[in-house]
């Protein structure tokens, strides 16, 4: 792709951090790259925000915890069940409390919420196992806001899981 392009990516994936963003100027920016959808669906795009690892622009939104930018490509159609860096998913990634405050878990389990009413897979497979067997087998490990961080968002998945 051009230069044009990878300039107007970078700036996209930067909002993708930025959570007071500019949704008209994010808008904008994918009105621009005409490779739009492909650009929300395929992690082989690679910016200069991590320029070793392969991001979508909705993993590095989840990764930042950016409810409103999730929204957004959420709205736009990007797919919640994308693997990337070959064995992440951005539903298996907010399994864990990684937030750096309380609020910020509680939002991760709002946009875990928000995948899943988008279609994210609760069962998706990455390395071999199943998102939720994988949840249920480590939440008997778990001890303190781990264990209930993750038992709420193992009560959350069963919501959504198809036996």
């Amino acid at each position: 792709y051009n230069q044009e392009v990878r300039r107007m990516y970078n700036k996209f994936m930067e909002l993708c951090i930025n959570k007071n963003f500019d949704p008209e100027v994010a808008v904008s920016i994918l009105s621009q790259i005409d490779v739009s959808k492909e650009f929300l669906h395929s992690p082989k795009w690679k910016g200069k925000v991590f320029s070793s690892m392969w991001f979508t622009p909705l993993s590095m939104a989840v990764f930042y915890c950016n409810l409103p930018m999730v929204e957004l490509l959420l709205s736009l159609d990007a797919d919640p069940n994308v693997i990337y860096n070959e064995y992440e998913n951005v539903l298996w990634d907010l399994q864990y409390n990684d937030g750096e405050t309380d609020e910020e878990n509680e939002t991760r389990l709002l946009i875990a919420k928000l995948l899943l009413e988008n279609g994210a897979n609760p069962k998706i497979i990455v390395e071999g196992e199943d998102l939720y067997h994988y949840v249920l087998s480590c939440s008997h490990d778990d001890m303190g806001e781990q264990a209930d961080y993750r038992m709420r968002f193992l009560d959350l998945i069963e919501e959504y899981i198809d036996e």
